[in-house]
């Protein structure tokens, strides 16, 4: 902005902005000029503007899954209006564990130009995190949460079986499901059928019935027969 700096009196090549002062304003270094040999500080007036403008984390690395025991390491990048060859002025980079709770902060530090990098928690759970920026004016601002976590165990033998297992182990036999329910009527006793003789056991699992269907009892018949075949052959003799 025009009239902000104190008309210079070097012909430097080369200068560096910055708050020196401690106000808020933009201030003037300039190096060893080609006219002179000596080094120039610009103070910011009251025309300077007072910053007000917080950093601008505007890309962060996504991690998702990380092993067990695992500390990934998080690149992100911010920029801020006080930036410079070597990056942003900023008074402190850092991520926030747990922003939400009771947050655990953890100090970034810079890799050139506007990345930085902060090594984060080993993985034994799911953590929630932020990373967040501060400018020497105080301005300060965070990128969203987001969490990182665990790799799943695989699944146990037995635990889960996939419907092309299952289907194997059958061996092409009909599940229980899909067999045709049977007939209630064949097993019901057909009531118009010979009632069963309540004075013999039941049949053995021998493969035959020895009940009798006939009313008359055939060892009856079977006595009568050998007393006249005893008759006979005493006539004979």
């Amino acid at each position: 902005m025009a009239g902000s700096f104190p008309p210079p009196t070097d012909c430097t090549l080369w200068g560096e902005l910055g708050d020196l002062n401690g106000d808020g304003r933009l201030d003037l270094a300039t190096g060893q000029g080609e006219c002179s040999s000596s080094d120039e500080i610009y103070l910011g007036n009251s025309t300077m503007p007072v910053d007000d403008r917080a950093p601008t984390i505007y890309r962060v690395e996504t991690l998702g899954v990380v092993p067990v025991g695992v500390s990934p390491p998080l690149r992100f990048a911010v920029r801020d209006s006080h930036n410079t060859d070597q990056g942003p002025r900023l008074a402190r980079v850092y991520a926030e564990i747990d922003p939400s709770g009771t947050p655990t902060e953890i100090d970034a530090f810079a890799m050139g130009g506007e990345l930085f990098r902060v090594m984060l928690p080993p993985a034994n759970a799911e953590i929630t995190f932020r990373v967040c920026a501060i400018d020497p004016s105080g301005n300060s601002a965070c990128s969203p949460t987001q969490t990182y976590g665990e790799d799943p165990p695989p699944p146990v033998d037995g635990d889960v079986e996939s419907d092309a297992s299952a289907d194997a182990s059958t061996d092409g036999a009909i599940p229980q499901d899909a067999m045709p329910a049977p007939d209630a009527s064949s097993l019901t006793p057909d009531a118009s059928g010979p009632a069963p003789d309540a004075g013999h056991d039941e049949p053995k699992e021998s493969g035959c019935s020895c009940e009798s269907t006939g009313g008359a009892n055939p060892m009856g018949g079977l006595l009568i027969l050998c007393v006249v075949f005893l008759v006979l052959a005493r006539r004979r003799l």
